[in-house]
């Protein structure tokens, strides 16, 4: 039996072109503006997009569907896979738009990660999450006392104090431009979600408690 969450969500409405990844804990979504006539809603193995990545970076494709069977194309190399059978969870329902957000360095932040792995190595099983305390235009970043450090950020919207798990974190990271990075924020323990460009991340925060 296929694991539905080894797939990625392809959903083709109004004009867009919309890709999910899920693995139960964080979420992922590339998006873009497409030509297309007919809504689609199917589930790709992952490994199967992964090839046609590969095969056909930067290049123009033109995609159909029959009898549960994708086809991958630019005209001179088609691939074909066949589609995973069943119901996605409804991820996209969480990338919404949040009402508040800060923007902050991603080398800076990689590097904040860094320092608390080194300090959590005698520390199997504990939970290890980073803190985020926001006020005006600085944040505090904690980690369980062991590392406080505060760094200038861009911010629109309420002060709020919000963990993430640090693994998490280092994942998201690993795919997004560190350049700078922009959390869009609603309350303390709701999706926040990671943007750059076309591409989000969604990671949820964690209880301290």
């Amino acid at each position: 039996k296929n694991n539905i969450l080894s797939g990625v969500n392809l959903i083709i409405k109004d004009g867009k072109i919309n890709f999910y990844g899920c693995d139960g804990n964080i979420s992922a979504n590339y998006y873009s503006e497409i030509e297309c006539k007919n809504d689609i809603n199917v589930i790709i193995p992952i490994n199967s997009a992964r090839e046609i990545i590969k095969s056909f970076s930067n290049t123009d494709l033109t995609l159909s569907i029959s009898n549960a069977i994708l086809m991958a194309s630019d005209g001179d190399t088609t691939i074909k896979t066949p589609l995973l059978v069943g119901i996605y969870p409804p991820v996209d329902k969480f990338f919404t738009d949040k009402p508040s957000n800060f923007k902050i360095n991603g080398d800076y932040l990689s590097s904040v990660l860094k320092r608390c792995n080194i300090l959590r190595v005698n520390e199997k099983g504990a939970a290890n999450y980073l803190t985020f305390d926001l006020k005006a235009m600085a944040v505090e970043l904690d980690f369980k006392g062991k590392l406080t450090e505060t760094a200038l950020i861009e911010k629109i919207g309420d002060d709020i104090d919000i963990s993430f798990s640090v693994d998490y974190l280092a994942t998201a990271l690993k795919v997004l431009n560190l350049n700078e990075l922009k959390f869009n924020y609603e309350e303390s323990l709701k999706p926040v979600i990671l943007t750059e460009d076309n591409f989000q991340f969604l990671i949820m925060p964690v209880s301290k408690k």
